[in-house]
C-alpha cells in the first residue's frame, strides 16, 4: 500500500510541473534549442487569413439562361378589347411584326375629328391671305359709288339753297336741312369707303399669327390621334422569340391596371446571368474564363467569359431552389457570354465555375463555395 501510495504521488507531482511549466528548454553550446523546445508559433489567425486571400480562388454561382439582352415585358399603351393576337410562345419575329391589336373604333373617329378641325383652320388662314372674293369686292366698290353720288347731291342742293339764300327766297330751316344733308351724305361715304378698303387690305400679321397657332393646335390634337390609332397595334420592338402570352382575344386592357400581354427575348446570342453572394463579389473580374453546366447534364459543359460585372451588391432576389439556398444574402450580378450558342431555352437554371488563371480544370466544381466556407 505505502509503495502504491507513493507512486501515486509521484505521477501527480510529475504532472503538475508539466502543467506549470517547470521543464525549462535547454539550448546546446551552438545556440540551437534542445529537443525539448516548443517548436516557433504559428502565423496568426489574421495573418493566415490574408494570405489565403491573395491566393486566387474559384468562384462558384447559380443563375440562368438569358438572351443578348433582358427580355422585354410587352404591353398595349392605350385601353381597349383584345381583337387580335397573330403569334404563339415560341414564334420568333422580326423588329416591326404585328403581334396584337386591340378595337381601334373610337380611336380612328377622334382622328377623324382632329383632321377636320385641321382642315378648318388651314381654310380661315387661306381666306385671311387671300382676303374677300372679286363679287364681295364689287358689292363695296358699287357702295362706295352710291354714297360718292349721294354726297354730291348733297352738295349740289346745299349750293342752290345758298344762292337763294342771297335773295332771301329760301326758309333758314330748308337751308339748315340742306346742310344736314351734306354732313350725314359725307359720313355715309367715308363708312362705305373704309369698309372698302378693309376687305382690300392684306391680312394682318396679327391674325396670320392667330390663324397659324390654330392651326398647329389641330395638328397637334390629329398627331396625338395618330398616335392612339398606331397604339391599337402592338408591334415586336426587337427581332427575337416570345417567351409568353398571358392573355387572349377579348380580354379587356383596362386604363391604369397594368398587364403584361407577352414576353419577347433577343436570342440572338445567348449569355449567362449569376449571382455571386457577398463574400466573393471581389473575387471576380472582367474576361475570367467561366465553365458553365446545369442540372441533367452534369456531363457537359459549357464555357465562357465575364463581361460585365455589377457595380453595386443588391439583395439576392432570383432563387434556384436548391435545398442548401440562402435567402438572406447580397449578391453580385455577372454577366457572362456563352461561346458555342448552344441550344438552351431562357430562363434555364445553371451553376458557374469562375476561375482563375491558375486554378486546373480538375474539380472545377467541387471547390468550396461561399456557403461551405461559412
Amino acid at each position: 500500500m505505502k509503495y502504491l501510495a507513493a507512486l501515486a504521488v509521484l505521477c501527480l507531482g510529475i504532472a503538475v510541473a508539466q502543467r506549470e511549466g517547470a521543464v525549462v528548454p535547454r539550448e546546446d553550446p551552438a545556440g540551437n534549442p534542445s529537443a525539448g523546445q516548443l517548436p516557433p508559433a504559428a502565423p496568426t489567425s489574421a495573418a493566415a487569413k490574408g494570405l489565403a486571400d491573395n491566393v486566387p480562388r474559384r468562384v462558384v454561382a447559380t443563375g440562368f439562361v438569358e438572351g443578348a439582352r433582358r427580355a422585354a415585358e410587352l404591353t398595349f399603351e392605350t385601353p381597349g378589347r383584345i381583337s387580335e393576337i397573330n403569334v404563339q410562345e415560341g414564334d420568333a419575329v422580326s423588329r416591326g411584326d404585328v403581334l396584337a391589336s386591340v378595337s381601334d373604333d373610337v380611336s380612328r373617329a377622334k382622328l377623324l375629328e382632329a383632321k377636320v378641325e385641321q382642315a378648318l383652320a388651314e381654310a380661315e388662314r387661306l381666306r385671311l391671305v387671300n382676303g374677300a372674293s372679286p363679287e364681295t369686292r364689287q358689292i363695296y366698290a358699287a357702295t362706295v359709288h352710291a354714297a360718292t353720288a349721294v354726297h354730291e347731291s348733297a352738295r349740289r342742293e346745299l349750293a342752290r339753297g345758298l344762292e337763294l339764300q342771297k335773295r332771301s327766297a329760301i326758309a333758314d330751316v330748308e337751308l339748315n336741312r340742306l346742310k344736314d344733308a351734306v354732313i350725314s351724305s359725307a359720313a355715309e361715304l367715308a363708312l362705305a369707303r373704309s369698309r372698302f378698303q378693309e376687305i382690300a387690305a392684306p391680312a394682318r400679321a396679327d391674325d396670320l399669327a392667330l390663324a397659324d397657332g390654330r392651326i398647329r393646335l389641330a395638328e397637334a390634337r390629329a398627331n396625338t390621334a395618330q398616335e392612339q390609332l398606331n397604339q391599337c397595334v402592338l408591334r415586336a420592338p426587337i427581332d427575337g422569340v416570345i417567351l409568353r402570352i398571358n392573355a387572349e382575344v377579348g380580354h379587356v386592357i383596362r386604363e391604369g391596371v397594368p398587364l403584361q400581354l407577352m414576353t419577347i427575348a433577343d436570342v440572338s446570342e445567348l449569355r449567362i446571368r449569376a449571382h455571386v453572394e457577398e463574400l466573393d463579389a471581389l473575387a471576380v473580374t472582367t474576361g475570367a474564363v467561366t465553365r458553365i453546366r446545369t442540372t441533367g447534364r452534369d456531363s457537359q459543359e459549357w464555357t465562357g467569359r465575364v463581361l460585365r460585372i455589377a457595380a453595386e451588391l443588391r439583395p439576392k432576389k432570383w432563387r434556384n431552389h436548391q435545398p442548401s439556398e440562402h435567402l438572406d444574402l447580397m449578391v453580385r450580378e455577372v454577366e457572362i457570354s456563352l461561346e458555342g450558342h448552344p441550344s438552351l431555352p431562357i430562363g434555364l437554371p445553371v451553376e458557374v465555375a469562375i476561375e482563375p488563371a491558375s486554378v486546373s480544370d480538375e474539380n472545377r466544381f467541387t471547390s468550396g463555395t461561399s456557403r461551405e466556407r461559412r
